[in-house]
């Protein structure tokens, strides 16, 4: 049964998931992962990027395309249009090493385990503490992208799904 035929799942989006306390302390690790990382904005969005693509959550992705794409939450456009494409698609060729890293990294770490090769290619890029804060990121956004896709959680308005970026410039 697609999720379009599934009777409806909405738990998650419902303003009184807000109280609840799964969701505010999710929310709360979500907020501290980000808040403390070493890792600066467009490492993070490579790495959510390329999980959620890995998952194939459309909820996730969506939201972290538009977040890495505009302006409006790092105060300064994260990615382009093709580069999100290009995570989306595990192309990782055009990028600096050390997103290639966390990129490889992120779909290795979503495929389980991590083999010693990625984790020598990301040990040359990254601290210890920077690799710590990636694992940590990978774990929280492949918690979130089977929680959106398990639960059906519907996209919210303006926001595109894995497919859409095929038919933006």
């Amino acid at each position: 049964m697609t999720s379009r035929h599934r009777p409806s799942r909405r738990i998650w989006g419902e303003r009184s998931t807000t109280t609840r306390p799964s969701a505010r302390r999710f929310k709360g690790l979500a907020a501290g992962v980000h808040a403390e990382s070493h890792l600066d904005a467009r490492l993070r969005e490579l790495t959510i990027l390329r999980l959620s693509a890995e998952l194939g959550s459309d909820v996730e992705w969506g939201q972290h395309f538009k977040i890495a794409t505009t302006a409006e939450v790092h105060g300064r456009v994260c990615l382009t249009v093709a580069e999100a494409r290009a995570v989306r698609d595990g192309e990782p060729e055009g990028f600096p090493a050390r997103g290639r890293a966390v990129m490889e990294y992120a779909a290795a770490f979503e495929k389980n385990p991590v083999d010693d090769e990625v984790w020598e290619r990301v040990s040359a890029q990254l601290t210890r503490v920077e690799i710590l804060d990636l694992t940590v990121l990978a774990g929280l956004y492949g918690m979130a992208g089977r929680l959106t896709n398990a639960l059906a959680v519907p996209m919210d308005e303006g926001i595109l799904p894995i497919s859409a970026v095929d038919s933006l410039t």
